[in-house]
């Protein structure tokens, strides 16, 4: 029988159902593939005469039934399933400003964020108040920024992390740089 497991997949990434056999199945089988809603992943059509055993991940998360019909040594029919649980790999693209004036509107603005409903979104700054934001990628919220800090270099970093561990976690800092805002009165005295 061919063990259930998780698998960490990103969009367009090609998977040999075969290698789901681990030894226990003769290859040649017909291959059938059952996926939930927001789930895609699908057998793609053989490159020529007999069966397929190839299989495309383009995104989503979630359960898939993979079923594998085939004949045993015995000639007898068999049908073998196993259930992959899909975690799409993470994505994060942030653009962050990196030279900014107190009071300025914000300092990152999230371009690409994907991954699983419930993977975590961290965001750790000096530029946070209490430094720390914690989120999922279904209940995202962004970050409330402080747009007067005192001037001087603050890091902003960002983390995805699956909590169950099959996608490795992703991050990146950047740093943005405040500087002090000028003030009026000093702007005044030099226009006179």
């Amino acid at each position: 029988m061919i063990a259930d497991f998780a698998l960490c997949a990103c969009p367009d990434e090609l998977i040999d159902l075969e290698t789901f056999l681990l030894g226990s199945a003769p290859e040649g089988g017909n291959w059938i593939i059952q996926n939930p809603g927001g789930l895609d992943f699908v057998l793609l059509p053989p490159p020529g005469p007999g069966n397929s055993h190839a299989a495309l991940y383009n995104d989503g998360c979630g359960i898939s039934r993979v079923i594998y019909e085939y004949t045993d040594c015995n000639n007898n029919a068999r049908r073998d399933t196993i259930l992959v649980d899909f975690h799409r790999c993470a994505e994060l693209e942030v653009a962050t400003t990196d030279i900014r004036c107190q009071g300025d509107a914000t300092f990152s603005t999230l371009t690409n964020l994907r991954g699983c409903d419930n993977y975590i979104v961290r965001v750790f700054s000096g530029l946070i108040p209490g430094g720390t934001h914690m989120t999922t990628i279904g209940a995202f919220t962004f970050p409330s920024f402080n747009l007067n800090p005192p001037a001087g270099n603050y890091s902003i970093t960002w983390s995805v992390q699956d909590p169950s561990g099959v996608c490795p976690e992703i991050s990146r800092t950047d740093v943005v740089t405040i500087y002090q805002k000028a003030r009026t009165q000093i702007i005044q005295q030099l226009q006179v």
